[in-house]
């Protein structure tokens, strides 16, 4: 029998596929070449990552030599950074990713803002906590009639360049979950109720297909509104402590406060 040498590293045995041994052997010495496990290569390779991804992984380990897992938490889209913040007061490491700490090297969007985002996921340790609150305002109910987005095609109107800009940046987003998944990280999608954005191409698919997912309101954590959010994460006991119910009284007085201020926005100005 023949043996074909075919770029295909999965476990599975088959017909005219190469040993196991030297299946493994292969898979170790891509990954001394890319600067990372045999076992993150393969759990690359099973996810379908594209080959592009291992080029831009090998040209990232060229430029900085050895790249230190040093991040145990990636706080991407931070905002203010809270969550770090946190993570730090306890004595772990953390690191945020928001565009408006750096325009140019923290924007998904831009080769560079994608190779720094990739070099993120890379630096972080086996099991860690990746964090991802991405930018959702194209992918909510009050921009349905600007981008054409529904459940019937959650991917919208291709013509419009802010949606088209939209979808690039989640589909940059799987393409680094992918990594972080391969380090076995816990992995946190923070999205509106609204969000369509788990309706995306390549969202429909392993790992993201498998997420558990918690309904919250965040003005039980002390946001202006209800605001009714769903969480999404790798792992539930990661969701489960987060869960929380917002009462009656607490819900009546979110909206007085919202009224309040939108009377003074409206009226007294």
């Amino acid at each position: 029998m023949q043996y074909v040498m075919e770029v295909s590293d999965s476990d599975d045995e088959g017909v005219n596929r190469a040993p196991r041994t030297l299946r493994r052997r292969r898979s170790w010495v891509a990954a001394t070449h890319l600067g990372i496990s045999p076992k993150e290569f393969r759990r690359l390779k099973r996810s379908g990552a594209p080959g592009l991804l291992f080029f831009l992984i090998h040209g990232l380990r060229l430029v900085h030599g050895s790249i230190p897992h040093d991040v145990d938490i990636a706080e991407m889209f931070s905002g203010a950074g809270h969550l770090v913040a946190v993570a730090m007061s306890l004595g772990l490491r953390g690191l945020t990713y928001e565009i408006w700490e750096d325009k140019e090297h923290q924007d998904m969007c831009t080769a560079l803002g994608f190779l720094q985002a990739l070099l993120v996921m890379l630096r972080c340790v086996f099991q860690g906590l990746v964090h991802w609150d991405t930018c959702c305002s194209n992918w909510v109910w009050i921009s349905r009639s600007k981008t054409g987005r529904c459940r019937a095609n959650p991917m919208g109107t291709g013509a419009f360049e802010n949606v088209q800009k939209a979808n690039f940046m989640v589909s940059r987003m799987c393409l680094l979950q992918l990594v972080a998944a391969s380090k076995f990280a816990i992995m946190m999608l923070e999205q509106p109720a609204s969000s369509l954005m788990l309706l995306h191409r390549r969202m429909v698919g392993r790992p993201f297909n498998e997420m558990f997912r918690i309904f919250i309101h965040m003005g039980c954590y002390g946001a202006l509104t209800a605001k009714p959010t769903v969480l999404y994460s790798n792992e539930m006991l990661v969701l489960m402590p987060l869960k929380k119910r917002l009462n009656l009284e607490h819900l009546w007085s979110l909206t007085g406060e919202c009224l309040l201020n939108l009377w003074i926005l409206f009226f007294r100005h």
